[in-house]
């Protein structure tokens, strides 16, 4: 498990790994575990933490791109599918030549 997974997403999980194995290891003794859990913020050196904050604003910037890159298609078909459909409402073909000259 990386650093910046401990952090992040991954925190849980590391929780839930190590009260597997205390359970494991100790109930052969007797202890009971239930609950494991941080008493305080994770620390790390002050490089570490800022190559963790730098993988996640990363991270977070690469999402934030896909989800441009999404909305910028989604506008794109909405307008091609729009200037479809004004050209085929304004397009000329045998009945709406008949409508016009009938118009005139």
């Amino acid at each position: 498990m990386r650093a910046v997974d401990i952090f992040g997403v991954c925190k849980q999980l590391l929780l839930a790994e190590t009260k597997d194995d205390l359970v494991k290891e100790l109930m052969k003794q007797g202890f009971n575990i239930e609950t494991v859990s941080f008493v305080n913020g994770l620390r790390v050196d002050k490089s570490v933490r800022s190559s963790i904050n730098e993988v996640i604003e990363s991270t977070q910037e690469a999402i934030a791109a896909e989800n441009k890159i999404r909305e910028i298609r989604a506008i794109t078909t909405q307008d091609s599918t729009r200037a479809a459909g004004q050209a085929r409402a304004t397009a000329i073909n045998p009945q709406t030549l008949k409508w016009r000259i009938v118009e005139k």
